[in-house]
């Protein structure tokens, strides 16, 4: 099978990242999802603590790491799944609907390049839906931590007069 004479021309699109117009459903849902669990936590925060950068200042635990890396994955998943694929089947399909027009005698080779971009298209929501699937487990692990173990107001423990602790004195004989 040779190649058709358009695909010197205009080689099919490449995956890349859809411009805001293209990719509108997964750049909203993304940067939701990127931003809602922190601001949800700091919100969190204020009513616990009476300051919202109280949660920010948990950056040395690893739920709150776990948090904020779990909310990134998810987004690009999601970037992924509702913006990525379905603008670069958009624009494949427009692309192998004009080679065939233009080049009718080779439509097996064109039937072989759609089927390939198929099987990379499925090969890629598989791997991003695992990723959302992973990422939404870890942001729902973590955010529980933070809530019940981090993000609590612990109760003062009373003074007492007792500062040292020691065994009292025994003398021999006694």
């Amino acid at each position: 099978m040779h190649l058709p004479s358009v695909l010197a021309l205009t080689a099919p699109p490449a995956l890349t990242i859809p411009s805001l117009g293209d990719g509108l459903w997964g750049w909203l849902l993304g940067l939701v999802v990127l931003v809602v669990p922190s601001a949800l936590l700091a919100r969190r925060s204020h009513q616990t603590f009476g300051h919202w950068t109280r949660h920010f200042a948990q950056w040395q635990r690893r739920s709150w790491w776990g948090m904020n890396g779990g909310s990134v994955g998810l987004a690009l998943g999601i970037f992924v799944l509702l913006g990525v694929l379905p603008a670069w089947d958009g624009r494949y399909t427009t692309w192998a609907t004009a080679a065939r027009a233009h080049d009718p005698a080779n439509a097996t080779a064109y039937g072989w390049l759609t089927q390939q971009q198929q099987q990379l298209a499925q090969l890629l929501s598989v791997g991003a839906f695992l990723v959302v699937v992973v990422s939404a487990a870890l942001l729902v692990l973590c955010i529980r931590h933070l809530l019940t173990q981090v993000m609590v107001r612990r109760t003062a423990v009373a003074a007492t007069p007792e500062w040292m602790m020691a065994p009292p004195i025994t003398r021999p004989g006694d």
